[in-house]
């Protein structure tokens, strides 16, 4: 019987992923540590739970380049790769065909997250980039006349209960056997924001991609990185859980790099919003992976930064420290929901989500010590 993994085993699968994932994504020469060879199945776990899958398979490959000992590791990672490459160009027709359905209906949306990255490259996949569904951004009096096409195409909403007042989308729309759903915006976050973050502003900024004989629009990459953010640390309450999800890192890698982009008007914008520190834990969490020089010397609040850093670590490879950080965020979340009724009706309906079940596991592991 295999023995139950301890944290410090998922802190060496967790090391060893990372570093494949370093590898797969900006090269260089390294050999497969003992950790891999010996807890193969266990880092593909990880690494599909992470969404950082296909990389972390590059990353096996480099590493075992001219290795005949490790040529086997090599096979298994290119068939994955082969599998999510299939995938990543599913999800791309799907988008192409979202997209000119829409267009024909005079409806412009702009897409976000993984669809903007496939957007971005003339509508190219990008195996590197998992997604669960297509989000894009539409007005709110467009939901029933998008919902429409979507059910030409033969998707169908998981349920119907939708509030323009309380909810970020319209319910999820899926198309068996496609594993990719729609998700219609009609908003980023049900937080309280600034100009910058609003839909209006996402749409005036947004970029035109010409493809074949279509165009499709994505936010300018500023809004792309904040939605990045947004979604993360405060629309996902991960800065108060100590979450993060592993994805985001290649996310943060393809977008802070480019010219368009200024980190220092995008820190101002989440200060003068209140919510400076959730910029800062991300950015140094991600900076501490990609450019640990910049994290340390750039960061005005690096010590509360790097603490935020190390427990979320943790929270990766502990399953009760995650379990009770997820407890009190919702017990917070409860106790401002005594306080206010619009919050009361919020927390109502996000009870429905489908992470919920996941969720509710996790606090209740924690509790009874699992």
């Amino acid at each position: 019987m295999t023995r139950p993994l301890t944290n410090n085993d998922q802190a060496e699968i967790l090391n060893a992923a990372l570093q494949l994932l370093r590898l797969g994504v900006d090269g260089g020469n390294q050999s497969i540590s003992n950790t891999v060879g010996e807890s193969l199945l266990q880092i593909i776990d990880f690494a599909r739970d992470q969404l950082i899958l296909w990389p972390v398979c590059q990353g096996l490959i480099k590493a075992a380049e001219g290795s005949p000992r490790e040529q086997a590791i090599g096979l298994i990672a290119k068939s994955i790769i082969a599998d999510i490459d299939r995938q990543a160009m599913q999800t791309r027709d799907q988008l192409v065909e979202l997209n000119d359905a829409l267009a024909v209906g005079g409806i412009s949306p702009v897409f976000l997250k993984g669809a903007a990255f496939v957007a971005d490259e003339g509508m190219q996949p990008q195996p590197w980039r998992p997604m669960c569904d297509l989000d894009f951004l539409i007005d709110p009096h467009e939901v029933n006349q998008v919902v429409a096409i979507a059910n030409t195409l033969g998707y169908e909403p998981v349920h119907k209960r939708y509030s323009e007042k309380y909810d970020v989308h319209y319910p999820m729309l899926l198309r068996p056997p496609d594993v990719v759903g729609l998700e219609a915006h009609i908003k980023l976050t049900w937080a309280d924001m600034p100009d910058f973050f609003s839909s209006s502003a996402f749409r005036e900024h947004s970029r035109c991609i010409e493809y074949g004989n279509g165009v499709v629009l994505i936010p300018s990459d500023m809004h792309r990185l904040a939605h990045l953010i947004l979604h993360a640390q405060i629309s996902g309450r991960r800065y108060d859980r100590y979450e993060f999800v592993l994805r985001e890192l290649l996310d943060w890698h393809h977008l802070s790099r480019r010219r368009t982009v200024d980190l220092e008007h995008l820190e101002r914008q989440f200060m003068n919003a209140g919510y400076g520190n959730h910029y800062l834990a991300f950015a140094a969490f991600c900076d501490q992976f990609w450019n640990p020089e910049r994290a340390e010397s750039g960061q005005a609040n690096f010590r509360l930064t790097d603490q935020w850093r190390a427990k979320a670590m943790r929270a990766l490879v502990d399953q009760r420290f995650h379990g009770r950080a997820l407890l009190l965020s919702w017990l917070r979340i409860i106790a401002r929901a005594l306080l206010s009724p619009s919050e009361t009706a919020r927390l109502a309906r996000s009870l429905k989500h489908a992470r919920r079940p996941h969720q509710i596991r996790q606090v209740f592991d924690a509790l009874i010590g699992r």
